[in-house]
């Protein structure tokens, strides 16, 4: 008996060995492949932007890309609009606290004057989506960041 019980538990320790080597080759984690992830989707806003301007680009047109706090050549003086500081302030967020020298936050359409700097001559196919700031008090009809699309088209007469 005592042989057989011997037996027993040598013959269990060679299966458990064989199932632990057999357990970490089959179950093995390799930490560097990426993680996948179920949570969470795209914002509505982003998903439709990047719709629409899938769109443009299908029809000939190029993203314009730049900076949320622009400088106020761009911003204001290659727009036209006045210097008179309340209508600049109307228009947008002042970007820092050192004046003149600051950046202002408006939004997509100073990427139209890059753009046409750019490319000085026509053709010009430019579709700018984007972040706007307004210097306005949030309510039911209004906020001071929303989203917009806007176009340039510069063609030859």
């Amino acid at each position: 008996m005592r042989e057989v019980s011997q037996a027993l538990a040598a013959r269990q320790q060679v299966l458990e060995e064989e199932r632990d080597q057999r357990v970490l080759i089959e179950e093995a984690v390799d930490v560097t492949c990426p993680g996948i992830t179920t949570a969470g989707a795209r914002h509505p806003v982003t998903t439709v932007g990047e719709r629409l301007s899938d769109v443009f680009v299908s029809m000939g047109y190029e993203i314009a890309e730049g900076p949320e706090i622009e400088a106020e050549w761009y911003n204001f003086d290659a727009l036209n609009i006045r210097r008179h500081p309340a209508g600049r302030c109307r228009h947008a967020v002042r970007g820092g606290p050192d004046g003149e020298r600051s950046g202002w936050c408006s939004g997509p359409t100073p990427r139209r004057s890059r753009s046409r700097d750019a490319h000085p001559a026509a053709p010009l196919y430019v579709v700018s989506p984007g972040r706007c700031y307004r210097n306005e008090a949030q309510d039911a009809t209004h906020s001071p960041v929303f989203h917009q699309i806007e176009c340039l088209a510069v063609d030859e007469a």
